[in-house]
Formats: C-alpha cells, structure tokens, sequence
C-alpha cells in the first residue's frame, strides 16, 4: 500500500487501509493480465479512475496507462 496517499474523505484508518489495499490489488491485475480497457462509466466513478491512474503511474512508472483507463465525461 503507498503510504504517500491521502484520503481526506475517509477518516477512519481501517477504511483508508481497505481501500488503498484493493486499489492496488486492481493495479496490479490490470497490469498482470495485460488489461487494455478500462473504463468508468458515471460521475461518481472519476475519483476512483484518478487514484487507480495515481496508482499505475506510482507502481509502473516507466509504463503508459492502459488505453482507456479513463473516466468518460
């Protein structure tokens, strides 16, 4: 889990700890099965893509994101 992330929404720990935990668990399947796509559908999914993208970027700097691993307007 990156230490280096806030969650200034989420207060309690546990919550933050359970988050960031399947987060990077998604970054890491995304990467180990070669995902292509992934895309969030509605409004309230774009803080979700922001951090999984923070996440790639973090954990696989030297990589692109996948395709469309991007929010749709």
């Amino acid at each position: 889990v990156h230490e280096e992330y806030t969650f200034r929404y989420i207060t309690r720990p546990e919550e933050r700890h359970h988050l960031a935990t399947k987060i990077d668990q998604l970054v890491e399947r995304v990467h180990n099965e070669d995902v292509e796509n992934l895309i969030f559908l509605d409004r309230s999914a774009r803080p979700l893509a922001t951090l999984l993208i923070d996440m790639w970027k973090n954990s696989y700097p030297d990589l692109p994101t996948p395709t469309n691993l991007h929010p749709i307007p």
